[in-house]
C-alpha cells in the first residue's frame, strides 16, 4: 500500500509520498509573490498538492491533518485551505484514477500520541530534535516533518502489532468520541482485548474517513 500525509499551511505545505519499496519523498509547497494571497493561494497550494499526487500508481491512502478547532490567528483561511485540497482531490480521485484511494483527516493530539506518546508536544526550538530522536530522519522545515509524522500515523492506524502497541499508541489510536463512547482510559485500556481493539480502531478510521473512491 502507497501513503501521503498532508500537513497543510498557508506559507509552506508539507507533504509526504511513501511508494510501497521505495524510500519516502518530501515535498513543500510555498506559493511566490504572485499566489500567496486569496483565492490564488488557496488554488496553487491545492492544485499543487494533486499534481504530487494524481500519478500515484497503485491503491493509496491519503492523510491530512485535522482542523485546529480551537486554533487562534489564521483558522478560517486555513479551514478553506483544507477544503480546497479537499475538493481537488475528490473530484480528480473520482473522476480519473483507477486507483482505490482512502482519505482522512486525523486530530494533531491524536498524530502525536502516535508518534511521540503526547498528545501535547509544542513546536518550540527543540521541535525538530524531538522529531529526530523519534523517527531518526532530520528535517529542516516543521510542515515536512509534521507530514511525515502524519503519514506514520495513518500507517499504523492500518498495519500495527497489537502486542507491540504501547498504552499511549494505544490511545492515541482510538478517536476522543469512540474512547467516550465505550468508557475507555488511559487505565482501563491495557484490558482491551484484541479483538475489541481493531473493533475501536476501525471506528475510529471511519470517523476520520472523508471520502473513499476511485475508479473500479
Amino acid at each position: 500500500m502507497n501513503y501521503v500525509g498532508i500537513d497543510q499551511s498557508l506559507s509552506s505545505t508539507g507533504v509526504t509520498i511513501m511508494i510501497e519499496g521505495k524510500e519516502p519523498s518530501f515535498h513543500s509547497i510555498t506559493p511566490d509573490k504572485e499566489n500567496n494571497r486569496g483565492v490564488r493561494r488557496l488554488s496553487f497550494i491545492s492544485n499543487s498538492v494533486l499534481s504530487l499526487i494524481k500519478d500515484i500508481k497503485g491503491d493509496f491512502i491519503v492523510c491530512r491533518e485535522d482542523y485546529a478547532y480551537g486554533g487562534k490567528g489564521n483558522v478560517f483561511s486555513l479551514g478553506e485551505l483544507g477544503g480546497c485540497i479537499d475538493m481537488k482531490l475528490y473530484e480528480s480521485i473520482n473522476r480519473y484514477s483507477s486507483s482505490n484511494v482512502r482519505y482522512y483527516s486525523i486530530p494533531i493530539n491524536s498524530w502525536k500520541l502516535l508518534i511521540f506518546g503526547n498528545g501535547a508536544v509544542k513546536k518550540d526550538t527543540e521541535y525538530l530534535l524531538k522529531v529526530y530522536n523519534k523517527t531518526g530522519i532530520q528535517f529542516k522545515c516543521d510542515d515536512i516533518a509534521d507530514s511525515y509524522m502524519i503519514m506514520l500515523a495513518i500507517q499504523k492506524m492500518h498495519n500495527f502489532d497489537f502486542s507491540k502497541l504501547s498504552i499511549k499508541e494505544k490511545f492515541g489510536m482510538i478517536s476522543s468520541d469512540v474512547r467516550k463512547k465505550n468508557k475507555i482510559t488511559e487505565v482501563n485500556i491495557k484490558n482491551i482485548e484484541r479483538t475489541k481493539f481493531i473493533e475501536l480502531v476501525n471506528k475510529t478510521l471511519d470517523e476520520y474517513l472523508i471520502f473513499s473512491g476511485g475508479k473500479k
